[in-house]
């Protein structure tokens, strides 16, 4: 079996009870507080702490959106979505346990949560546990086995378990359900450069740039495989259609400058390479 380990995935309330003895009797109303319940009509124009969560989770903000969720969580601690969100916008903040915790309580709940799953795996392979994460991937499949999501973070957990051959079976299954799903077939194409497949790579690539004609990075990346097989006019083709794409951007100046330095053209390569320094200074180019 080729062996390929280390680049993927950098990429996955309590209960009170009240004491023994009987059931307490209810304190006395604070002054100026109205000891009446709600009514039914004052519950339901309560604010739907879940669907706000779900908001501002989905308009990119999982910071605004977690009290949300605490808030639910603290009114229905059944409540498996609650879990879920709340687990979910953790990930998107990069706090990879609390996301663990979160999910894990959403999964007891409702075993069937399919997305969970796949989530929790991809929090346990953000922690460098990715033999659980292959484990919590193999779930969703079984539970989901027609959401391209599932085999795409499964592939990057068997490449980051040293299992090339697996990775690739679950990028094409994928890509059997979405052939369109850029996201697998970059995965993909990484995977087959670094397996030094680099016609498989570019196929991958050219597909790439088809389906993404507007945007720059598609040929950078193409170009970046034309110049590791030594193809430099058409790597630097590449980076200058990117560069007429993005005119800031950094990588292709610097990337059409090692291309010129292979092919003698110093000149042009030191006048990239200004370019790359008036953009970032010191920082290194992205």
């Amino acid at each position: 079996m080729t062996r390929c380990t280390g680049r993927w995935i950098g990429a996955f309330v309590s209960i009170v009870a009240a004491g023994c003895g009987g059931e307490r009797p209810s304190p006395p109303p604070l002054p100026g507080e109205d000891s009446t319940p709600p009514s039914a009509i004052e519950l339901l124009n309560q604010p739907d702490e879940l669907t706000e969560g779900r908001a501002w989770l989905s308009s990119g903000n999982p910071e605004a959106a977690l009290p949300h969720f605490t808030a639910a969580i603290a009114r229905d601690p059944g409540n498996a979505q609650a879990y879920f969100h709340r687990g979910s916008a953790y990930l998107e903040l990069g706090e990879s346990q609390s996301a663990i915790d979160d999910l894990t309580a959403a999964i007891k709940l409702d075993g069937s949560l399919d997305v969970a799953f796949r989530r929790r795996g991809i929090a346990r392979a953000q922690l460098s546990r990715p033999t659980e994460a292959l484990a919590d991937l193999h779930e969703a499949i079984r539970l989901n086995p027609y959401q391209v999501e599932h085999y795409r973070y499964r592939g990057l957990a068997y490449q980051m378990l040293g299992d090339p051959e697996k990775a690739l079976e679950d990028y094409a299954a994928g890509l059997e359900l979405s052939p369109l799903a850029t996201d697998v077939i970059g995965h993909r194409a990484e995977l087959y450069e670094a397996l030094g497949s680099y016609d498989l790579a570019l196929d991958d690539r050219a597909r790439l740039v088809e389906l993404q004609p507007s945007s720059a990075g598609p040929y950078v990346d193409r170009g970046v495989v034309y110049e590791r097989i030594g193809r430099l006019d058409e790597a630097i083709a590449d980076y200058t259609h990117a560069i007429s794409l993005v005119p800031d951007y950094p990588s292709a100046y610097y990337n059409r400058a090692s291309a010129y330095r292979q092919k003698g053209n110093r000149k042009r390569a030191d006048a990239d390479l200004e370019v790359v320094g008036q953009l970032v200074g010191d920082a290194p180019p992205r």
